[in-house]
């Protein structure tokens, strides 16, 4: 049936022509923007992912710079490290070639202040962007990465951890201690050396009737010590103990820990010294020969120790402790890392440096132990804390070392006669001694440079290693929202073609159903 009021084929004809214009509408759109899903409209589950995968990108580049700055910070501190390395190991040489006596100890020593007045140059020199991290013992932190989960976003850090080159001098603090602030009490006296404080006598008896071997046995701490000797056929008992004396001067290992005999007729007095001392020992004899005997009973060496025990309480950069020992004192200032063991063994390292003492950490980490090197009893000391000193450099020693000037040293039988006091042999012994000394400390500071180098090329190549991760994982984010939204070109070209020929076949449809009412009006003709 045939309307001239109402059309159905132009209806649908205006209807396939706004579809086909709404379809060329958004064709134009991806075109123009290049994006399938330019807004929430187009699809807004796709739309919100990617806009969270786009701020995450924005993260990781921010990331990627943060990195890049980090790893020239950390290079900086590693080449400053290497430098000062092959400066320390220079100085070393200088103090070898002084080690002989008919060198030129005076200019030697000029060379070692040029060297040393360098290392602190590089040292002051080597910061970027206001960061320097050989001058100091703290922690900084670079951002490594954002790390997404169910529960939101976690920025996750790598730790570089700065080490103290300086030559800076500690300086103990003057002020009253800080409220609760770590205490240094508890500090005991050390007794007299004798037979039963850190000592005994093992007397041999009889004479040997056959050749045989005879043995001292040595328990110190949790290690075990045999000393054996060949006791020949007629062989008194005074000179089986003069065997013992030379035996056990010649174990290395009862050397390091500090024991020592002495024959003295038919006896050998054992003394404890350093570490044994402190750790005390038992003694016993076996393999009794044909008519000579080594008691085999065992004899214990009681120990001498005082204790010095660092309390509780916080620690902060500056806080100076000192722990007082036969009229000496030992000082320890905390730095900005330090910790509580950090206290415990910068005092026990300090009581170290004296001749007189020895000193270590208790086994349960919480004590200072401290016996003497001595014979003669020393009274109980004293403990001290304070606050605003200024720690010293991990270089600190370096300002004391001299292969020249010998004359603030003590020598003599006792250890307590001034240097210009003494005989010319006995200041040759002091003067190696001293360069002895200094010896080990200057290999004692290379190492600690080398551990730093190490240490922050470890660092710069995790970072290294971050920074190219950060990067590739950008790039694959990148093209995960490409894949999400971006419009196929090739597709979107083919599909605007086919849409412009749909539009002219709809408008000429739509023409043509626009003339059915015309053709009506002929039947009225």
């Amino acid at each position: 049936m045939s309307s001239i009021l109402t059309n159905n084929g132009a209806m649908v004809a205006l209807q396939t022509l706004r579809s086909i214009n709404s379809n060329m509408g958004k064709v134009q759109s991806e075109i123009s923007t290049g994006k399938a899903v330019g807004s929430a409209k187009d699809n807004a589950a796709v739309w919100a992912i990617s806009k969270v995968m786009e701020s995450d990108v924005k993260g990781f580049e921010a990331i990627s710079s943060s990195l890049s700055l980090g790893e020239t910070t950390v290079s900086v501190a590693t080449k400053a490290a290497e430098t000062v390395t092959d400066l320390l190991t220079q100085i070393k040489g200088k103090i070898t070639a002084a080690q002989e006596s008919n060198v030129d100890r005076e200019k030697i020593q000029t060379d070692v202040v040029q060297l040393r007045d360098q290392i602190s140059a590089v040292v002051g020199a080597a910061q970027f962007n206001g960061l320097n991290l050989v001058d100091n013992y703290t922690t900084k932190s670079v951002l490594g990465s954002l790390d997404r989960s169910s529960t939101g976003v976690k920025a996750t850090n790598i730790d570089v951890a700065s080490n103290d080159l300086t030559l800076r001098t500690e300086v103990y603090g003057n002020t009253s201690a800080r409220t609760g602030q770590a205490t240094v009490t508890a500090i005991g006296a050390l007794a007299a050396q004798t037979n039963a404080v850190a000592g005994t006598d093992v007397t041999i008896t009889g004479t040997a009737s056959a050749d045989t071997t005879a043995s001292m046995n040595f328990t110190i701490g949790n290690n075990s010590f045999s000393v054996s000797v060949l006791v020949n056929n007629g062989e008194a008992a005074a000179a089986v103990a003069t065997k013992f004396q030379t035996a056990i001067a010649q174990n290395q290992d009862l050397v390091a820990l500090g024991v020592k005999a002495t024959a003295n007729a038919a006896a050998v007095e054992i003394r404890l010294t350093g570490e044994a001392r402190a750790l005390g020992a038992a003694v016993s004899g076996s393999g009794a020969g044909p008519g000579i005997t080594v008691p085999a009973a065992t004899a214990t060496i009681a120990s001498s120790v005082a204790t010095g025990t660092i309390g509780t309480g916080t620690i902060q950069d500056g806080d100076s402790f000192r722990m007082t020992y036969g009229g000496k004192n030992f000082e320890y200032v905390a730095h900005e890392g330090s910790t509580r063991d950090d206290v415990l063994a910068g005092l026990a390292s300090k009581i170290n440096d004296d001749t007189g003492f020895f000193a270590r950490v208790s086994a349960n980490g919480q004590n200072v132990e401290v016996t003497s090197t001595g014979t003669a009893a020393v009274a109980a000391g004293s403990g001290a804390q304070h606050s605003g000193g200024t720690a010293g450099g991990g270089l600190e020693d370096l300002m004391k070392l001299s292969v020249s000037d010998f004359s603030s040293l003590y020598g003599g039988t006792n250890g307590t006669t001034a240097f210009n006091n003494l005989t010319d042999a006995e200041k040759e012994v002091v003067i190696q001694d001293s360069l002895d000394k200094s010896l080990e400390d200057i290999e004692s500071m290379i190492q600690y440079a080398v551990d730093s180098a190490a240490q922050f090329g470890s660092v710069q190549g995790r970072i290294k290693i971050q920074s190219d991760f950060v990067s590739g994982l950008t790039d694959s984010l990148k093209a995960g929202i490409g894949s999400l939204v971006d419009a196929d070109m090739e597709a979107t070209s083919a599909k605007l073609q086919a849409l412009q020929v749909q539009q002219q076949l709809a408008t000429q449809s739509l023409s043509i159903a626009n003339q059915a009412p015309q053709n009506l009006l002929s039947l009225f003709r």
